[in-house]
């Protein structure tokens, strides 16, 4: 951000961004796009909160908008989301996914809820704990609740 004359209001500011973004390389950078494009469209060099605030939700929204509506056509997206979603847990195992598709009667292997997870961390929606997956961060799983009602 400074080599663009950018600067933050606060560290706080920052410590938000870098929680935003799930400390992920890509959700990073997706967010510091659309920063620089909101300071740009309001000719502002500081980030202040409300900038941030108000590129959170609408990037939150665009991302896991997309996969929800994506998962319409895919029944292991739906499996993965849901579960995580539904879970009392922040993280589910793949073994414990692949259980709720028993439960379900969908019946997916591994390798499938494996195949899906790895589509969504790519995309910035999950995020990888050791042998856990979850939602990439706070902000998108409370907009993909949102989304989902």
């Amino acid at each position: 951000m400074k080599a663009l004359g950018l600067s933050f209001e606060s560290e706080d500011c920052v410590d938000h961004c870098c929680q935003m973004g799930g400390r992920m390389p890509d959700l990073l950078q997706f967010y510091g796009r659309a920063l620089v494009e909101c300071s740009v469209r309001m000719q502002q060099e500081k980030l202040t909160k409300q900038m941030i605030s108000g590129v959170e939700e609408s990037a939150a929204i665009s991302i896991v908008g997309a996969h929800l509506l994506e998962s319409e056509d895919d029944p292991v997206i739906q499996l993965v989301m849901s579960s995580l979603l539904d879970a009392d847990r922040t993280s589910l195992s793949l073994n414990q996914i692949v259980d709720a598709s028993d439960r379900k009667h969908l019946h997916v292997t591994a390798r499938e809820v494996q195949a899906v997870c790895d589509y969504l961390f790519i995309h910035g929606v999950l995020a990888y704990e050791g042998s856990t997956v979850r939602i990439a961060n706070g902000f998108l799983k409370r907009q993909a609740r949102r989304l989902r009602r």
